[in-house]
């Protein structure tokens, strides 16, 4: 869940367009425990068909322009309802026209996949949407419950992050597992600054960087990681000496 976190703030952040949030919220009325519980477990396959309509649509009104949703996260409301968080982001008139006349189909057809009536959007500008969302995910200790309980209510991919945006930033959740066990074994740590050539290194060469190569990366050093990255490093170098440990 810290890997997450850290994941859509550091990508969030390399936008260079403008941002706009949007929400889709879980059905109201008085609802049991299981009925909570069991809409939950199918919001996802219910996100997913919406998501996959209103991009058709958007596609549709605006030909010629990809994508322009960023990324996705889910929240869980104090009732014990999902709903989504949609991240945007656009540079031309018609990247923001693609990504209103998405949340147009949002609004227009969630109450129809069963999802809430609230349709939240907000308004485009150069706000720190990831800073926001990672704050939020972060203090949410029902959805982190959720999350490493799994009790087969989330999917593999229960937060999205756009490939584009990865791959400007080399910030994935791989990367930032390497950089635990980089630390447990090697005592290495490379700052997020260079983790765009760290990837894009590996990728020419066919291979891992070894020792000597890391520390020639921008930043690298044999300090111990940041404040702030210092709980997701240590998680994994604990994990990753405790493995070693029992191998032995």
């Amino acid at each position: 869940m810290d890997r997450q976190c850290r994941r859509v703030r550091v990508n969030i952040a390399s936008c260079t367009g403008e941002t706009l949030m949007a929400t889709i919220t879980g059905p109201g009325g008085d609802l049991t425990e299981f009925d909570r519980w069991a809409w939950n477990a199918d919001a996802w396959r219910r996100f997913q068909h919406l998501r996959d309509l209103a991009g058709k649509q958007a596609r549709r009104e605006v030909p010629g322009i990809t994508s322009r949703l960023v990324a996705w996260v889910p929240e869980l409301q104090d009732r014990g309802m999902l709903h989504f968080h949609l991240v945007f982001e656009a540079g031309t008139l018609l990247e923001r026209r693609w990504a209103e006349r998405y949340c147009k189909y949002l609004r227009a057809n969630a109450v129809h996949h069963g999802f809430g009536r609230q349709f939240k959007k907000g308004s485009w500008g150069r706000t720190h949407v990831g800073r926001y969302l990672s704050k939020y995910l972060s203090k949410s200790t029902e959805l982190r419950t959720m999350w490493e309980a799994g009790h087969g209510t989330m999917p593999g991919r229960a937060f999205y992050v756009s490939r584009r945006l990865t791959d400007t930033t080399g910030c994935t959740i791989r990367r930032l597992r390497l950089t635990g066990r980089l630390w447990a074994a090697e005592r290495i740590t490379v700052p997020v600054g260079a983790w765009s050539d760290w990837s894009q290194y590996e990728r020419a060469f066919g291979r891992p960087l070894n020792r000597a190569e890391l520390l020639c990366l921008p930043g690298a050093s044999e300090r111990g990681p940041p404040g702030q990255l210092a709980p997701v490093v240590a998680n994994d170098s604990a994990r990753s000496q405790t493995t070693t440990q029992t191998g032995r």
